[in-house]
């Protein structure tokens, strides 16, 4: 199988792998895990599986759009992406999405929203999560 996925990695963009052989090899060439490092097939690969609605890839392809790894940097799009992962109910992409909401970033500064995505994060033992909704709620980050 392994041999399969290597030879698929280099055939095409991971349409024809499952979402979550996709996601896998799109974290190894991120990685550079076994393969060459290349953040432009990790993402594509990484699109593959969340158009197939892979939750831990649309977290992973809202990260490349925040951070601009292998794609133009587009939080707009990294907030897309991490929305679809968070309504999966992904404690990662919940997380990321209440630092967007904290620091305007790719959407409108919202502290109210932050708190809501930093607690569900939380809930699900996200202890960045948790730090992050107690200095809300002691107004420490704003």
């Amino acid at each position: 199988a392994a041999a399969g996925v290597a030879a698929a990695s280099v055939a095409g963009t991971g349409s024809e792998l499952s979402a979550e052989a996709a996601n896998k090899l799109g974290m190894r060439h991120f990685r550079g895990d076994g393969v060459p490092k290349d953040l432009v097939k990790a993402a594509e690969l990484f699109s593959s599986a969340a158009s197939k609605g892979h939750a831990g890839a649309q977290h992973n392809l809202g990260s490349c759009f925040e951070y601009g790894h292998g794609v133009a940097k587009d939080p707009r799009r990294a907030v897309y992406f991490y929305s679809l992962a968070a309504k999966q109910g992904s404690a990662m992409a919940q997380f990321a999405m209440g630092l967007c909401f904290q620091h305007g970033r790719g959407v409108g500064k919202d502290v109210t929203l932050a708190a809501k995505f930093f607690a569900q994060s939380a809930a699900q033992g996200n202890a960045h999560a948790q730090k992050a909704l107690d200095a809300l709620a002691r107004g420490e980050l704003s």
